[in-house]
Parts: structure tokens; C-alpha cells; sequence
């Protein structure tokens, strides 16, 4: 009886044949993954996006389930993924030892048919899925303050770590557990969550993309092109409450131009120090030229500063 095919496209091209045209594994039901020690049985698929594949695998040691995230096989995502297994480990061990601060746990790393895989908790669905199956009306006020809550937890730890999930979105808040509609009113609303999916995270102070965070959640810094730390992943926060509060994103631009048009049209126009120094304000501002000198300045007077003591404005 032919197994069920998980990835997509499925016809075998590269790696002898055992990666499609995207540098993906191909998997079935019931294939194994080797790793060290143990063997992950392939149940099903979870997920898959730019970097690889997730699959819901079943460790044939402990028989538990967990979730195995197989990255593909090319050399920039094998070093991101290098990155994110340091993050986590130091998260991890060293920063929520006590599994408290609402981080997903990584169990393992290892190579298999040249794929680095690293294996998760399986955790249950995530905050966009909760909307969605909510008909996308805003949650109870409760449980977005537990949600809200505990996310800025999260992300004290990450502070304190000097590390920065540059990917923060309702899709990587996850539910430790499915909610149970029968139960009381007070657990489904202080229902725990994680923060999972470090896969772009990076270290402060040693940034290396400019181009990063999903569009609805990215940061005026990120968009203007300026330097940015952790403050990028707190308005991303914000823009979660705010899709909890309406059920819908806030920001959901269609191109970074109406993106940061929408920004600026809900809260205004970015600080001019940020319009200033941003490599790509020229994209979607115009600079006002400034006004001529008085007659005054014209006949040998001298301003305040180089500019008459203007700076230029923006629109």
C-alpha cells in the first residue's frame, strides 16, 4: 500500500534524489529519521515556509510526540538554523531553566540525509488559528491580557539574553495546550503559550539582515532601513494586541509603501531624527525643501546654525 507523500512538490531532483527542486526532504508517513541515540517517526506535517518543513514525529525511545522542524539543504538556512539552536539553548539553559518564561523547548539537534533537524515540544495551535476559529472577532479581554502578559515575559528573557526574535507574529504564539470549550471561563483565559520559531532571531549589536519581520508586524526601524535592537519585536507585540483586540491585523499592508502608509495615517509620522537618518525614508517620504534665508541672512547675517536653524521636513 503506497505511504501518503507530506512534501510538496514531491519528485526527488537533488540530494540523490531525496531532496525536490526547493532543497526540501522529501517525507512519508512513517519515514525515520535517524538521529543519535533515537530514531523520529514521521506522522505528519505541521508546517513548512521558507526555511524547510515541520513535522509531527514520535520519538520510538520515549514515544513521545514531538515536533521536528527539517531544514532545508542549503547552506545559508543551515547556518540560520546553527543560530537559532545557540539562541535556544542559551534561552533555554541559562535564561528559563525552569521552563517559566513561556520559550519553547528544544530537545535535540542532528543531521539527517544532510538536513539539519531540530526537535521541539509539539505544542498546539497559535494565536491566528485561535482568531480564525473565533470567526476573527477580537478575543475576551481576559485572555488577551494573559496572552499579552505573558508574551512580554517572553520577551524580558530575550532582553536579558541580548537577543532579538526579529519574527514576531500570532502565527509563532502558540498554545501549550488546545483550549477546551466546555472548561471554566478563568482557565481558557489563562491558557499558557510560548514563543516559538527563532529561525531569524539574532544577537543586539551584531544585526546582520535588513529585510526582517513579517510585513503586518514590521517595525517603522526596519522599514526606513535604520539600526534596530529589541524595540523592533515590541511593536510587533503591539501589533498582536491590537489583531487580538479587532481580530484583524491593525497594519495589514499590501507593499512596504502602503505598509508604512497605514502606519503613518493610524499614529503619524515617525520621529525626524528617524526620517532623517533612515536609508530608505527617500523611498516613501518626499523632503521639503527648506525655506529661503530671510533678507537679513542674505546681507552677511549668520544663523543659528548652518541650516537658519531648520531642519528638513517630510511628507
Amino acid at each position: 500500500m503506497p505511504r501518503r507523500v507530506l512534501t510538496t512538490p514531491s519528485k526527488g531532483v537533488l540530494n540523490n534524489g531525496k531532496d525536490n527542486a526547493d532543497a526540501n526532504l522529501i517525507c512519508y508517513v512513517n519515514d525515520e529519521l535517524e538521529a543519535p541515540g533515537t530514531r523520529y517517526v514521521v506522522l505528519d506535517l505541521l508546517g513548512q515556509g521558507t526555511f524547510g518543513q515541520v513535522f509531527r514525529c514520535q520519538d520510538v525511545n520515549t514515544r513521545k510526540l514531538v515536533a521536528v522542524k527539517v531544514v532545508k539543504n542549503k547552506p545559508a538556512y543551515r547556518a540560520q538554523a546553527q543560530i537559532e539552536i545557540q539562541v535556544a539553548r542559551l534561552l533555554n539553559d541559562s535564561f528559563d531553566h525552569d521552563d517559566s518564561q513561556h520559550i519553547v523547548r528544544l530537545h535535540d539537534s542532528f543531521a539527517a540525509h544532510n538536513h539539519l533537524c531540530l526537535v521541539f515540544e509539539l505544542l498546539s495551535v497559535n494565536i491566528y488559528e485561535v482568531l480564525k476559529n473565533n470567526q476573527f472577532r477580537g478575543l475576551p479581554l481576559p485572555m488577551i491580557r494573559s496572552f499579552t502578559k505573558q508574551m512580554l515575559e517572553a520577551l524580558a528573557v530575550l532582553e536579558a539574553a541580548h537577543v532579538i526574535h526579529c519574527d514576531l507574529k500570532p502565527e509563532n504564539v502558540l498554545m501549550v495546550s488546545k483550549l477546551r470549550a466546555g472548561g471554566p471561563a478563568e482557565l481558557r483565559h489563562s491558557a499558557p503559550i510560548k514563543l516559538i520559531d527563532f529561525g531569524s532571531a539574532c544577537w543586539e549589536g551584531n544585526t546582520m539582515y535588513s529585510y526582517i519581520q513579517s510585513r503586518f508586524y514590521r517595525s517603522p526601524e526596519v522599514l526606513l532601513g535604520l539600526p534596530y535592537d529589541g524595540a523592533i519585536d515590541m511593536w510587533s507585540l503591539g501589533c498582536i494586541c491590537a489583531e487580538m483586540f479587532l481580530g484583524l491585523p491593525i497594519f495589514p499592508g499590501v507593499s512596504d509603501h502602503n505598509q508604512i502608509s497605514r502606519i503613518v495615517e493610524m499614529v503619524g509620522l515617525p520621529p525626524e531624527f528617524m526620517l532623517h537618518n533612515g536609508r530608505d525614508t527617500l523611498k516613501f517620504f518626499k523632503r521639503e525643501p527648506l525655506p529661503a534665508p530671510a533678507a537679513s541672512d542674505r546681507r552677511g547675517g549668520t544663523p543659528a546654525d548652518g541650516d537658519g536653524g531648520q531642519s528638513p521636513s517630510y511628507r
